[in-house]
C-alpha cells in the first residue's frame, strides 16, 4: 500500500529507478530511498510503486505533415504504446496539429480511443507547446475540482472509461485511493509555428508542475544523416543549418525531460519509434512516487517571489540509475491560488457580476501581485463597469509585467480613445496593428478627431519580431530567466521601427535569449541574442554580458546595450 504522512506543503518527486542494463528496478521500499533538499536530508512522508499505484498518462501526439514522414507509423505505435500499459491506468490523449484537439480521458484499452487515434488525419503544422501547456495542466487529476475545461476550442472534453478523469483530493488528505503516479508521454520533431505559448512559458509550467516528461524525438529533431560533401559548397552550408536546426530542437526537448526528471529517446526510424515508447514504458514501470514535507522557508526568497531548492534522491545500497527532477522553485506567492481566481473571473464578468469578480481579483493581486493575467482581467471588468480609468491603469501594469502583448495593446488603445486620450490611443492602436489584430475601425475614428503620427504607415508596416529564450542551463533560475526575457521584450518594444509580435508564425525573424554560462559570486552571465530569420536559420548574433544577474538594474542595462546593437543591425539591414 502506498505509505503517507500528513504534512502541511509536501514536495513529490517522480523517481525512475533502472539496473545497468537499462531495466526497471523494482521492489524497493520507501527505507531504501535517501531524499534531501539544499544538502539536508528529509525524511520520506510519501512513498508509492509502480506495483501498487496506478498511473495517470497524457500522451501527446504530434499529428503533423512532418510527422507523417517522418514516422509514419506513429499511430500503431502509440497504440502499442497504449496496450503495454495497465488496466487500472488512464491516459489523457492529447493530439495536435496546427491547433491543440479537445483532450480525451480514457482507460488505454477503451476501443473509442483507439478509434480515435485512426480517425485522425496525419496533416498540417505544429503547436507543440500549447498541446504540453494542456497536458501539463490536466493530467495531475489532483490540481482542478472540476472536470478540465477547455474553453474555446470549440470542442468539448470526452471522458471515456469508468473512472478516468474524476477529480482527486490532494495526497495530503491522506484519503485511499487518491495517490496516482503521473507522465507526460510525447512524440513529436520539437518544431512549433502555431502555438501562443512559448518555449519560455513551456519551461515556466514545466518547472512549475511535479510531472516528468518522456519525450520521443523524431524528424527534424534528429541529427541528419551524414553525406560525403565538399566543404564550402552549397551542400555542405544546407547540411550544416540542417543540423543546427535538429539541435536545437532536440536540445529542447531533452531540456523539458530533464528539469521535469523524465528522459528524452531519440525515435529514428519506424522500428526506432517503437523501440523509443518500449522505453518509456519500461521507465514508467521503474517509477516511484516519493516524497517529504517541505521545511519552512527561511525568508531569504529568490527574486520575483520564486526560491530555487536543490533536490537530491539516492539509493544508497543498489547501484542504480536515477531519473529525477534537480530541484524545485517554492513559490513565496500563492501562485497557484491566483490562477484558480483567474480562471473564474472571465465567467463572473460575462454574467454581470463585476463586483464579485473585482473582489476576487483584489484577493489574487494579492496572493501573488507578479501574475499578470489578475490585471488583464481585472482591467476588463473595470471596462464593463464604465470606470475607465482603472482599466487604462491596469491595461498598463499587464504591459510592464508582460511586454508586447497583443490583447493588452488593443485593450488599452479602445481604453485610450474613450479617455479622450489620442496619443495613448495611436501607440497602442499602432502596437495592437503590428501583431496583427486588425484595428483599422480604431485608426479611422482616431483619424477622425486627432493627426496621426507622420509615420503611421511606416510603423504598421515595421519588421515582426519573435522573442523567446532557448535551453538554459540549470544555474539559471527561472525567476532571473523570466526577467532577462521581460527585460528583453520591454527593449524590443520600445523601438517603434520594430513590431514585437506573440506568435512566432506572424514573425519576420525572431530572437532568441540564449544563455551560455552563469557563474560566480556575484552571478555573471554570459550569452547572445540570436537573430533567426527562418526555423534557427541564424542571421546574426550579439553578446550578451550582465555582471551582476541578482540586480535588476545590471539585467536592464546589459539586455539594453545588447538590444540597442541588435536593433542597429536589424535597421541597416532594412536600408
Amino acid at each position: 500500500m502506498p505509505v503517507y504522512r500528513a504534512g502541511v506543503d509536501l514536495v513529490v518527486l517522480n523517481v525512475a529507478v533502472l539496473d545497468d542494463d537499462g531495466e526497471p528496478v523494482i521492489g524497493l521500499t520507501a527505507q531504501d530511498f535517501r531524499l534531501s533538499e539544499d544538502g539536508i536530508e528529509q525524511p520520506v512522508s510519501l512513498f508509492a510503486s509502480s506495483s501498487n499505484t496506478p498511473l495517470d498518462v497524457a500522451l501527446v501526439l504530434d499529428m503533423s505533415a512532418s510527422v507523417a514522414m517522418s514516422a509514419p507509423t506513429v499511430k500503431q505505435d502509440a497504440k502499442a504504446f497504449l496496450a503495454a500499459l495497465g488496466s487500472e491506468d488512464c491516459v489523457y490523449f492529447v493530439p495536435f496539429r496546427e491547433q491543440v484537439h479537445a483532450g480525451t480521458w480514457s482507460a488505454p484499452d477503451e476501443p473509442g480511443l483507439t478509434g480515435l487515434i485512426d480517425r485522425l488525419p496525419l496533416q498540417g503544422g505544429t503547436a507543440l507547446y500549447d498541446a504540453l501547456a494542456r497536458a501539463l495542466l490536466n493530467v495531475d487529476r489532483r490540481r482542478y475540482a472540476m472536470l478540465p475545461g477547455e474553453a474555446g476550442l470549440g470542442d468539448e472534453p470526452r471522458f471515456d472509461g469508468l473512472y478516468c478523469g474524476a477529480p482527486l483530493p490532494p495526497p495530503n488528505l491522506g484519503i485511499p485511493g487518491s495517490i496516482r503516479r503521473t507522465a507526460v508521454v510525447v512524440l513529436s520533431d520539437g518544431g512549433d509555428e502555431h502555438s501562443r505559448s512559448t518555449y519560455a512559458d513551456t519551461l515556466v509550467n514545466t518547472w512549475a508542475s511535479t510531472v516528468p516528461i518522456f519525450s520521443v524525438a523524431v524528424g527534424d529533431a534528429l541529427e541528419p544523416r551524414r553525406r560525403r560533401v565538399r566543404l564550402g559548397t552549397m551542400a555542405n552550408r544546407q547540411y550544416r543549418r540542417l543540423r543546427a536546426y535538429s539541435e536545437a530542437l532536440e536540445n529542447r526537448l531533452g531540456q523539458l525531460a530533464h528539469i521535469s526528471g523524465g528522459r528524452l529517446v531519440l525515435g529514428r526510424g519506424r522500428a526506432r519509434v517503437r523501440e523509443a515508447f518500449d522505453e518509456v514504458v519500461k521507465m514508467l514501470r521503474s517509477s516511484y512516487l516519493v516524497g517529504y514535507n517541505a521545511p519552512p522557508e527561511d525568508g531569504s526568497g529568490g527574486i520575483a517571489g520564486l526560491a530555487w531548492h536543490r533536490v537530491d534522491v539516492e539509493i544508497p545500497e543498489h547501484d542504480v540509475e536515477l531519473f529525477v527532477r534537480p530541484g524545485y522553485y517554492r513559490s513565496l506567492f500563492d501562485t497557484e491560488g491566483a490562477k484558480q481566481i483567474v480562471r473564474g473571473a472571465p465567467a463572473m464578468i460575462a454574467a454581470g457580476q463585476v463586483a464579485e469578480a473585482l473582489e476576487q481579483l483584489d484577493l489574487a493581486a494579492r496572493l501573488d501581485p507578479g501574475y499578470w493575467p489578475i490585471y488583464l482581467q481585472r482591467a476588463r471588468a473595470f471596462m464593463r463597469d464604465d470606470r475607465l480609468e482603472k482599466a487604462r491603469d491596469d491595461l498598463l501594469t499587464t504591459l510592464d509585467l508582460r511586454p508586447g502583448l497583443a490583447t493588452a495593446h488593443a485593450l488599452l488603445a479602445d481604453t485610450a480613445f474613450e479617455l479622450g486620450d489620442w496619443e495613448l490611443a495611436w501607440y497602442h492602436g499602432i502596437r495592437a496593428g503590428q501583431d496583427g489584430i486588425d484595428v483599422t475601425p480604431l485608426l479611422r475614428r482616431l483619424t477622425g478627431v486627432s493627426e496621426a503620427p507622420p509615420d503611421v504607415a511606416q510603423q504598421l508596416r515595421a519588421v515582426r519580431i519573435f522573442v523567446d529564450v532557448g535551453p538554459t542551463p540549470d544555474e539559471l533560475d527561472q525567476a532571473t530567466l523570466l526577467a532577462l526575457l521581460r527585460a528583453l521584450r520591454r527593449e524590443m518594444s520600445a523601438a517603434t521601427d520594430i513590431a514585437l509580435v506573440s506568435e512566432l508564425v506572424y514573425a519576420n525573424a525572431s530572437v532568441i535569449l540564449e544563455a551560455e554560462e552563469v557563474k560566480g559570486r556575484p552571478r555573471r552571465f554570459k550569452g547572445e541574442l540570436v537573430v533567426n530569420g527562418g526555423p534557427y536559420d541564424v542571421i546574426h548574433r550579439e553578446k550578451l554580458e550582465i555582471d551582476d544577474l541578482d540586480d535588476p538594474d545590471e539585467i536592464a542595462a546589459g539586455v539594453a546595450e545588447a538590444a540597442q546593437k541588435v536593433r542597429d543591425w536589424i535597421e541597416k539591414e532594412r536600408r
